[in-house]
């Protein structure tokens, strides 16, 4: 049986993507009047915006691995049987390449094949190993998931938060995201963030303090200080929650 293509490359990336570095890559805002990509349903669509943005994070092409594309997106739980079959569409109507290239273009890989240079489909393949995300690869994605501006103080404090909870045992920077990611939204669904917001507190400070450990229902901004088990006093408006 033929090995499978070790790597997923997005079509005409980098005609398209020319000049781009950093944290940025290009979008076209004509894109729906491109009938292959109006078939799309809006699942298939979005995650071909994610797995752009994942390409461009990266800087080269990405492993032909559903599992490890659903943990680099955070897609959630009850989302991530549909991830290959959407990739399959993707590959379907071109806008996904299969190749066995991780880095350089596809016309690249073309004159290589010409050449006699790439190793012919069909023959053994060692298939790579994903690679694990760093905090600095995950926290553009926590913190869009979670719904707050990507500035230089909240990308550091989400790149510490994600370090820290890593660090603990049986834990990694991605179940470490996740995990912030759901106590950040139970902490926006509580009635004290209703009521008060970040007035209070800063989600930079609510990163960086560890407070996606602490119950949201003790926060009632009334400004006191609080000791932390550890010994550490914050000044957060936190309010221990005492048994009753």
């Amino acid at each position: 049986m033929p090995e499978p293509f070790r790597y997923l490359a997005v079509k005409n990336w980098d005609k398209y993507q020319a000049g781009t570095r950093g944290k940025w890559i290009k979008d076209y805002v004509d894109r729906e009047s491109d009938p292959d990509y109006a078939k799309l349903t809006m699942f298939q669509r979005a995650l071909l915006d994610g797995i752009c943005r994942l390409r461009g994070r990266l800087g080269k092409n990405l492993p032909n691995d559903s599992t490890h594309i659903a943990r680099a997106l955070l897609v959630c739980a009850t989302e991530r049987p549909r991830i290959g079959n959407a990739i399959d569409t993707l590959i379907e109507r071109g806008f996904l390449i299969l190749t066995n290239q991780q880095d350089g273009s596809i016309e690249e890989r073309r004159k290589e094949e010409s050449r006699g240079d790439v190793v012919p489909i069909g023959e053994p393949a060692e298939k790579p190993k994903p690679e694990a995300f760093t905090p600095e690869d995950l926290a553009p994605t926590v913190l869009t998931q979670i719904g707050i501006g990507l500035t230089a103080g909240t990308a550091k404090a989400a790149i510490e938060a994600i370090r820290v909870k890593a660090k603990q045992p049986d834990w990694d920077a991605q179940k470490a995201s996740l995990h912030i990611i759901e106590r950040a939204h139970a902490y926006r669904a509580s009635p004290v963030f209703k009521a008060n917001g970040t007035r209070f507190k800063s989600w930079e400070k609510w990163l960086i303090e560890g407070c996606y450990d602490e119950p949201p229902e003790s926060w009632n901004g009334n400004g006191k200080e609080h000791v932390t088990k550890q010994g550490k006093t914050i000044d957060r408006g936190y309010v221990p929650l005492t048994k009753t």
